[in-house]
């Protein structure tokens, strides 16, 4: 599912270097109406699930933080709402999934930046977490204003996937799958948060290489298409937008 979503701007960048170079332009939408968006009602579903779940099981350490739990997925429903809209030939302006999607990650960070149990340890794990929502937000926007740019449209890619591996890290920290001796843990020691931002940094690296595979993937599998010359066989409608149509009809 997520390889979808990363893969498309490649996909989209090296259709167009074979099919017409210059005509690349990245979009949100990375679904095609032609298709059943099954990725895209998934993508709908979890955040679903999410609000279900704040709304039926209340912490009774913390009641406030089912509401910041559900503030953070309500306006990613209303994304992919949006894009699904879109796929269905609604008239949406241009632009609009992207200026929410960046609204959601800065309520996002707001949240995260407030959802402490402030000890330092959880403190520093929440501030670069912060960062990365802060580059994702940053990184959408500036993707907004050069669609047509496929740096911009990686630069997004990059920190998000960067925010996802950054939670499974963030996760085992706070709560450890298969935890130590208890006592031994000791959350205001300054080793454990000088560990922080050493995992800060590996995740950003494991992102890099990440992003890197996909490209690289997309990269061989297109060359060889090249090669066969079998790449007449093209249409640019994976993202079903109204103005975008088969590049070869033009």
């Amino acid at each position: 599912m997520l390889d979808t979503v990363f893969q498309e701007p490649f996909v989209s960048y090296y259709k167009s270097l074979l099919v017409r170079p210059g005509s690349f332009k990245n979009t949100l939408v990375f679904v095609s109406k032609t298709r059943k968006p099954i990725v895209l009602y998934a993508l709908i579903l979890f955040p679903l699930i999410g609000i279900f779940v704040e709304l039926c099981f209340e912490d009774l350490e913390w009641a406030t933080s089912n509401l910041h739990h559900l503030s953070m997925f309500a306006p990613f429903e209303l994304v992919f709402v949006l894009i699904l809209l879109r796929i269905q030939n609604w008239k949406i302006p241009e632009g609009t999934e992207y200026l929410i999607f960046a609204i959601s990650f800065a309520s996002l960070g707001i949240l995260f930046y407030f959802h402490l149990e402030r000890s330092e340890f959880d403190v520093s794990i929440h501030t670069h977490l912060c960062y990365i929502i802060i580059g994702v937000v940053v990184s959408t926007l500036f993707e907004l204003a050069h669609l047509k740019s496929i740096l911009a449209a990686l630069t997004r890619c990059f920190f998000i996937i960067a925010n996802g591996a950054y939670f499974f890290v963030a996760a085992e920290l706070l709560h450890p799958v298969f935890p130590n001796d208890p006592e031994s843990f000791d959350d205001h020691s300054e080793e454990m948060i000088k560990l922080v931002p050493v995992y800060f940094a590996w995740t950003m690296i494991f992102s890099l290489v990440v992003l890197f595979r996909v490209g690289s993937f997309q990269f061989r599998k297109f060359q060889k298409l090249r090669t066969d010359k079998s790449y007449h066989l093209f249409t640019d409608s994976a993202y079903a937008c109204n103005e975008r149509v088969s590049l070869l009809c033009k």
